[in-house]
């Protein structure tokens, strides 16, 4: 039995990195069969450009509600039992399980797109609409970058061309024909990854004998707040941890008359950057923790922004943090259910390859920093195989202290990039 690969995650957010633009560069060990051509990047005040665009690649409505449903699922099926920080990007993950759909059959592909939350939507749709997806989130300027990127690394195997040239085509993937039994190999793949992500990502590859395709995919964010923090402002404070003991963490502070939203549970503080996309702090109530919120109706109302949108005078503070993270998606892939793709008997991937393959692993990595100026993240995925308030005269006083336990996601246009959670934010 072969073994098919696919991807694992990387996020990362931090403030000094950018993106790619153009024809993408080849490895040089590794034979480029296909190469995309990226969207064209588009200066920051060019809005008329940026609108035609956006226009003529909006996703249906159904498939981003596809995407927001599996950013619930699995956001709570991988965060809801850990007592660390964590960072995930259900978009990084969706993209390779979808390329993962289109070349799957039977009961493995009905699970697939079960899991995708795309079941009665055929293949032609799925590309078309991860395409206009591409095209509609991309963000290349010297203020905003938002940039997604796919690549299949191909021992010599029997791969239908169908296949091929939808990944090519439709999820802008890049397509390399590579040897796994050489050192080059790995070393190629991971510069590959460095290079998409802004050299936050560096992954380590063990291969095995019957590996014969890895699917990579990486998300890179890096933008600047609309407004920023004073760092005057900035100052160290308490920070309770879960088990009620106390860290030292560096709190940024501003006071704005704004809305924010108030749920039931948990209060929404929105913070927009400079490319419309926005970053959501979610203070749980006094007696609870993240956790507790992590069932899909309070988790849908979260990341719907589902509560009462409350105009008032909004004293914030935040903690600084920089943290990186190392998920196992197996678990996770079996929690959502995918179990045929992972079984050597039962896999079907049919419309891949001639042969037999399933998946073997799966695992994600991310890295997140928020400071005063903005927020950047990049995520790495591999799978492997064997609103408006009126105003009023005098807005009451609101404290959203962020000095316990919190969750955060980083949204654009209504597609959930990252979900995550603080639990200390002084550990890396």
């Amino acid at each position: 039995m072969n073994t098919l690969k696919l991807i694992s995650v990387f996020l990362a957010s931090l403030m000094l990195l950018g993106g790619c633009t153009g024809t993408a560069a080849g490895p040089p060990a590794a034979s480029a069969v296909a190469l995309p051509v990226y969207p064209e990047a588009i200066a920051f005040e060019d809005y008329e450009a940026k609108h035609t665009v956006m226009t003529e690649n909006a996703p249906d409505d159904e498939f981003v509600k596809a995407l927001t449903q599996f950013a619930v699922s699995s956001t709570g099926a991988l965060l809801s039992n850990t007592q660390e920080n964590q960072l995930f990007s259900p978009l990084s993950l969706y993209y390779p399980l979808a390329l993962c759909a289109i070349g799957a059959g039977g009961e493995t592909k009905s699970q697939l797109l079960d899991a995708l939350y795309l079941a009665g939507f055929n293949d032609e749709y799925i590309a078309a609409q991860s395409a206009k997806l591409f095209r509609y989130l991309y963000m290349d300027n010297e203020v905003s970058n938002l940039n997604l990127a796919n690549s299949l690394w191909m021992e010599q195997f029997s791969f239908k061309e169908d296949f091929l040239d939808t990944a090519a085509k439709e999820f802008y993937a890049s397509l390399y024909e590579v040897d796994f039994s050489q050192d080059s190999t790995a070393k190629e793949m991971a510069k590959w990854v460095s290079e998409h992500t802004g050299g936050l990502i560096n992954p380590e590859y063990n291969f095995s004998e019957d590996l014969v395709l890895m699917i990579l995919n990486t998300i890179y964010f890096k933008d600047a707040w609309s407004k920023n923090f004073d760092r005057q402002l900035t100052k160290a404070d308490e920070f309770t941890l879960s088990d009620g003991s106390v860290v030292s963490a560096d709190f940024m502070n501003m006071t704005s008359n704004r809305d924010y939203i108030d749920g039931n549970g948990w209060s929404l503080l929105e913070l927009a950057t400079m490319g419309g996309v926005t970053m959501n702090f979610i203070l749980p109530d006094e007696g609870l923790a993240p956790e507790d919120l992590m069932s899909p109706e309070k988790l849908s109302a979260i990341l719907e922004m589902d509560g009462e949108s409350v105009f008032a005078q909004v004293t914030a503070s935040i903690p600084k943090f920089d943290f990186g993270v190392e998920n196992g998606l197996m678990e996770l892939l079996s929690a959502l259910g995918i179990t045929h793709a992972l079984d050597p008997e039962l896999a079907d991937f049919s419309s891949m390859a001639e042969d037999g393959m399933y998946i073997s692993s799966a695992r994600q990595f991310a890295r997140i920093n928020i400071d005063e100026d903005g927020v950047e993240a990049a995520a790495y995925t591999e799978i492997s195989g064997d609103t408006t308030s009126a105003l009023v005269d005098e807005p009451q006083p609101v404290e959203l202290i962020f000095d316990r336990p919190f969750l955060f996601f980083i949204e654009y246009q209504g597609v959930i990039l990252f979900t995550g959670i603080v639990q200390n934010p002084t550990a890396n």
